[in-house]
């Protein structure tokens, strides 16, 4: 029977650390501290919770599935279902108490739109199955809606980066266009 190494969440000196929660508000400092985690760690796990990864079963995985096709059933779900958390957990192996140290962190993000990019409205589907199975895990909707942090698609990224440098070089265009010819003054 193979050896199976305990996990823990405990706090090395005594105690529970919780997940932590991180929106808007905690992001900037919540991110220093995961970064710390991570350089010290000896794996992360990575997991999203989504407003659906189905909605056709033909996107259903099965047992027999090639990776190639898996692949393509959740990537074709990825890009019509949003992402609304996105949970990282380092561990570090802590050989002194025989297992590993966990330090969950659960960024909530939610796709509004901050910038003022030109283009259709962002919209996504947000299946029923999935509000039920996050609300049975008590996942905090209102902090996804109202606190989560915001985010583009590639594709508005694109845009968005585009108009920048657009703007950018328009301002550049003016500033030569006001420059004046230097005038030679006599030193006397």
């Amino acid at each position: 029977m193979p050896l199976l190494r305990p996990f823990s969440t405990d706090v090395p000196g005594g105690g529970s650390m919780a997940v932590k929660q991180v929106t808007r508000s905690n992001f900037n400092a919540a991110l220093e501290s995961l970064r710390a985690c991570v350089e010290e760690s000896d794996f992360v796990v990575v997991d999203l919770e989504m407003t659906d990864v189905t909605s056709a079963p033909w996107r259903d995985p099965f047992e027999f599935d090639r990776s190639d096709v898996r692949y393509l059933k959740l990537k074709d779900s990825a890009e019509k279902f949003a992402v609304v958390q996105f949970g990282v957990c380092p561990f570090r192996w802590d050989s002194s108490k025989g297992s590993f140290f966990a330090h969950p962190h659960n960024f909530y993000i939610f796709p509004r739109k901050e910038l003022p990019l030109h283009g259709p409205p962002d919209d996504f589907l947000w299946q029923v199955t999935s509000i039920d199975f996050l609300t049975k895990y008590q996942f905090d909707f209102n902090a996804c809606i109202y606190e989560g942090i915001s985010y583009l698609s590639r594709e508005q990224e694109g845009e968005a980066l585009k108009g920048l440098s657009s703007e950018y070089l328009e301002g550049l265009a003016n500033s030569f266009c006001n420059f004046e010819e230097p005038v030679d003054t006599p030193i006397a």
